[in-house]
């Protein structure tokens, strides 16, 4: 408690060591092993899960307005893999694939993105696999 008054002195000036010690914030960092992580199967897709539901122009930094594609994200089952651009959409959250990056379905339900190798698909194949034109 002495440790404390006297720390308390030399970083605010002042101290008074008849008043009691509250601790309002006490932080710990740890290491440790703990078990391997074991993901749970997604059982909650539904059919069509590729397929986008719908899509839109979006404007992407450096790329300009590109025509891409929407997803719904309780619709996606595990192996679905797709590239961007692309917008996957839930209640609470939009996971943004940008052109040039693609995603991936994990068995657990988990979003694996990461950037493509090749480029992006066309705007006539965004709009072809959800059933337009490509003159729309």
């Amino acid at each position: 408690v002495q440790d404390f008054h006297e720390t308390h002195q030399r970083l605010y000036v002042y101290s008074d060591p008849d008043e009691p010690i509250e601790v309002v914030n006490l932080r710990l960092a740890a290491v440790g092993r703990v078990p391997r992580v074991q993901l749970m199967g997604n059982t909650t897709a539904g059919e069509g899960a590729q397929q986008p539901t719908t899509a839109r122009r979006v404007v992407f930094p450096g790329r300009g307005s590109l025509e891409t594609a929407i997803y719904d994200r309780h619709r996606l089952a595990p192996g679905a893999s797709f590239h961007g651009p692309a917008l996957i959409e839930e209640r609470t959250s939009t996971t943004v694939i940008p052109p040039d990056w693609s995603v991936s379905v994990h068995a657990s339900g988990a979003l694996m993105v990461k950037h493509s190798e090749t480029a992006t698909a066309p705007e006539q194949e965004v709009r072809a696999a959800i059933g337009e034109g490509a003159e729309g």
